[in-house]
């Protein structure tokens, strides 16, 4: 997929007022908005705004300047009965220069249930020119699935459900029970997705045998697919995604009873089932080393955040605990500023999240930084700097492609990379953040390079040298 290989610079500070509260041991759980109805799901754009879903009303709103704002779009054949509605949400990776946002929902046409995906076009501050892209899915008020990840490569995977109809989730002729791989904006098939010349099948098909879904994460490693996926009672499961594969729904939930090579078994399974939501891997580095890296995964019926040590090489779980607990959470987002953001709800009872709280580590260094490809493609994508410091400092950082083989003292403070490429300045406000946002070429030769940053944070006459980040263009 090729992407403008023009050099794009944003900044952007938020000012939210946290609430602080204690929250698992090592961190405070921050209130970050509340007043939302029956929110699904939520995305971070590069620079450092964050879109919302509220499924009730089918409307997509955005935090901004510690403001939930107003509607951003609101497409006029949202379906909100039982488990349908706005469900899924990914902003375009090159959002910087090509503001195009992804939405997955229900809807009703010629007097039918459907589920679509549909395209808009950010233009001063709101959502324009919807363009359905895909192929449609058929609905029901369950099973809908929804969720939306950009994958490494640029591509736009979707989870489908089978709503309610078990078989489709076997028939590659249906986009139902799958999970989907598209080109974007247009929409069509990759032609290495696996079913693409096969007679009769959907070329959009990455893997079937899918019986409903919330939860969809790439690994930040080796960007391989894991999903979370509710089960019929067999155990709800934490599955890897593999190309061309069948993971079994309707012949089987939960583990096979005995072993089947022409399906893929689950990585775990839980019974009672927690009904899992929304999922995340957590990539700040900010974060302590055994959660560095782990999927985090919400639950409707337990509350439970549930965070799994999954080995990259091998695709299995190491080991499983539980991270936190909340009534409901809905959604999870691994936020450029290094927090663990979340959906939640207070209770159970609500098929939907009022709030929206983060993670942050305790004792953190100030300021602190942390880099982050919001939507998974650095290249021919953007990346964001996220600060966290004290409200009202002017935050800068800057960028090297190389390490200092040891810290340097200087007049400033003690630098750890040289400074080669100064980044805009932005002011954080009473959220204590401030992002960065900058876009980058689709440059192969760039593929695999680590660059590193540091930051620094101004007050008044002083200057505080933080602490440094790297990451893997990729």
């Amino acid at each position: 997929m090729m992407r403008c290989a023009t050099l794009v610079l944003a900044a952007l500070a938020t000012s939210i007022a946290p609430a602080r509260t204690q929250g698992p041991p090592g961190f405070d759980v921050e209130t970050v908005v509340t007043g939302l109805d029956l929110a699904s799901a939520f995305a971070f754009a590069p620079d450092g705004r964050l879109f919302v879903l509220e499924r009730g009303p089918g409307r997509v709103r955005v935090v901004e300047n510690g403001v939930l704002g107003g509607v951003w779009a609101n497409p006029s054949t949202t379906l909100g009965v039982g488990e349908g509605g706005l469900l899924g949400i990914a902003i375009d990776p090159d959002f910087l220069t090509t503001p195009y946002v992804y939405l997955y929902y229900t809807r009703q046409a010629a007097g039918r249930w459907e589920a679509v995906i549909e395209r808009w076009l950010e233009s001063n501050g709101v959502g324009t020119s919807p363009t359905l892209i895909g192929p449609t899915m058929l609905a029901s008020g369950r099973h809908c699935g929804g969720p939306l990840v950009f994958g490494r490569d640029g591509t736009l995977f979707a989870v489908t459900g089978e709503g309610g109809l078990d078989p489709l989730a076997q028939s590659l002729a249906h986009p139902n029970g799958k999970v989907l791989r598209l080109l974007v904006p247009g929409g069509t098939a990759p032609l290495d997705n696996p079913f693409v010349g096969v007679a009769g099948a959907s070329p959009w098909i990455w893997a079937y045998g899918i019986r409903n879904s919330f939860g969809l994460a790439v690994h930040p490693l080796n960007g391989e697919l894991y999903e979370t996926e509710n089960s019929a009672g067999g155990g709800d499961e934490l599955n890897r995604i593999v190309r061309g594969g069948n993971h079994g729904w309707p012949m089987y939930d939960g583990f096979e009873p005995v072993p089947d090579p022409s399906t893929v078994d689950p990585l775990w399974t839980r019974r009672p089932d927690p009904a899992f939501t929304g999922a995340a891997f957590v990539t700040g580095a900010l974060f302590p080393a055994t959660l560095r890296g782990a999927l985090i995964a919400g639950a409707y019926n337990d509350g439970g955040l549930y965070a799994f040590d999954i080995d990259p090489q091998t695709a299995t779980v190491r080991s499983q605990s539980i991270f936190d607990t909340w009534g409901s959470t809905f959604g999870l987002a691994d936020g450029p500023d290094g927090a663990l953001y979340a959906l939640a709800h207070p209770t159970r009872f609500e098929r939907g999240a009022d709030r929206i709280v983060r993670y942050v580590p305790q004792n953190l260094p100030s300021p602190a930084l942390q880099i982050a490809a919001v939507s998974n493609q650095s290249l021919g994508g953007s990346i964001s700097f996220g600060v966290i410091t004290d409200p009202g400092d002017i935050a800068f950082a800057w960028v090297s492609p190389t390490l200092l083989p040891q810290p340097v003292p200087t007049p400033f403070g003690t630098l750890i990379v040289p400074v080669v490429l100064p980044l805009p300045a932005a002011v954080a406000n009473a959220d204590r953040r401030a992002f960065i946002a900058l876009s980058l070429p689709d440059d192969p030769n760039l593929r695999g390079v680590t660059i590193h940053a540091q930051v620094a944070a101004i007050a008044g006459p002083n200057v505080r040298i933080g602490s440094a980040a790297s990451f893997v263009l990729w």
